[in-house]
C-alpha cells in the first residue's frame, strides 16, 4: 500500500520502483554481509530482512504488477485472455 500511495501521489510509478530496488538491495547486502563467519551479527540479519526486503518487496510489488497490465489493450478481446495469463503467472511465480 505504502510503495502505491507514494507512486501516485509523489514519485511516480518508475521512480518508486528505483528507490525501493534500492532498498531492496540495501537488505540483501546486510543479509549477505551478517552471515560471514566473521562477523555473523543476528540483528544485522534480522533488520536486513524484516525492515529493508521486507520495505522495498512491497513498495515494488505494488508497482510492477500494473507495469505488466499496462501493456495489454482493454479493448481487444484476445488481449484480455493474455492479460487474465499475465496476471495468473505473476502472482503464481
Amino acid at each position: 500500500v505504502l510503495g502505491g500511495y507514494i507512486a501516485d501521489e509523489h514519485w511516480g510509478r518508475y521512480m518508486t520502483i528505483v528507490v525501493f530496488i534500492c532498498i531492496y538491495l540495501i537488505g540483501l547486502v546486510f543479509c549477505t554481509i551478517s552471515v560471514y563467519p566473521s562477523t555473523e551479527n543476528q540483528a544485522l540479519f534480522l533488520s536486513g530482512l524484516l525492515i529493508f526486503v521486507s520495505l522495498g518487496a512491497g513498495g515494488i510489488k505494488a508497482n510492477v504488477v500494473t507495469l505488466g497490465a499496462d501493456q495489454f489493450d482493454e479493448n481487444d478481446p484476445e488481449s484480455h485472455k493474455e492479460r487474465t495469463s499475465y496476471f495468473n503467472y505473476f502472482y503464481w511465480a
